[in-house]
């Protein structure tokens, strides 16, 4: 690790480790509660414990995270991103503060999951930013009861999608429940969100390539710039 991430005050953790400083390009994922099934999900963590049979062979978290953007890309759950209205509040949430709190580089919505790249800016913070995005596209959609319905029913067991509740108090903030938004207990997003800072120019490179080819890889355009939702238009 570079000296520069070394310094514990530009980390936090709340459920997953974050790196939060200015001058930084960051790119960040985050998706829908309902976008990967808690038997997969199960199947992932029982592999990675002691003993286990990928464990021993050097099952590693690189590797862990592709087989989970793997699942990402098969579009599962209700998939809320794919109206076009939800996916454009998306981006209308990402372009609110740019140049202000950040600078927008790159940008993608899937049908279940996003990924942005962004350059941070001074005094920013960068949970804080992420959950006024999601709270941004939640009122949207729980403003809409066909959205609420289609919700509902992708799910047999609304627990799966309820807020958790024994979060500490201080984690509480950037844990919203839906309610706040018109829907009792169903929340849209999952809690947490995925970040990696950009290490050097190749890297840049290769996470805007990621971010505009995601479309392609998942199969659902033969050329990036036939997705919409993306900053390729």
């Amino acid at each position: 690790m570079r000296d520069e991430f070394k310094n514990s005050e530009n980390w936090t953790k709340r459920f997953l480790p974050h790196y939060n400083a200015a001058g930084k390009f960051q790119m960040i994922t985050y998706r829908l509660a309902d976008s990967l099934p808690k038997t997969a999900l199960s199947q992932l963590e029982s592999e990675l414990k002691p003993g286990a049979p990928h464990s021993d062979a050097g099952y590693t978290e690189a590797q862990r995270r592709r087989k989970i953007e793997y699942l990402l890309d098969q579009s599962l759950g209700s998939c809320i991103l794919k109206y076009p209205d939800v996916a454009e509040k998306v981006i209308e949430a990402w372009k609110h503060h740019n140049n202000i709190k950040y600078a927008l580089i790159a940008y993608v919505v899937m049908p279940n999951h996003v990924h942005i790249l962004i350059e941070t800016k001074p005094d920013s913070d960068l949970g804080k930013i992420i959950w006024s995005w999601k709270k941004y596209v939640s009122s949207h959609v729980f403003g809409n009861p066909q959205y609420i319905e289609i919700l509902k029913k992708c799910h047999s067991n609304l627990k799966e999608i309820y807020v958790d509740s024994r979060a500490p108090d201080y984690k509480k903030g950037f844990i919203k429940p839906a309610s706040e938004c018109g829907a009792p207990r169903i929340n849209l997003w999952q809690r947490e969100y995925w970040d990696r800072f950009i290490r050097d120019e190749k890297h840049f490179k290769k996470a805007i390539e990621y971010i505009h080819m995601n479309p392609v890889v998942a199969g659902l355009v033969s050329k990036p710039e036939n997705w919409k939702f993306s900053s390729m238009n």
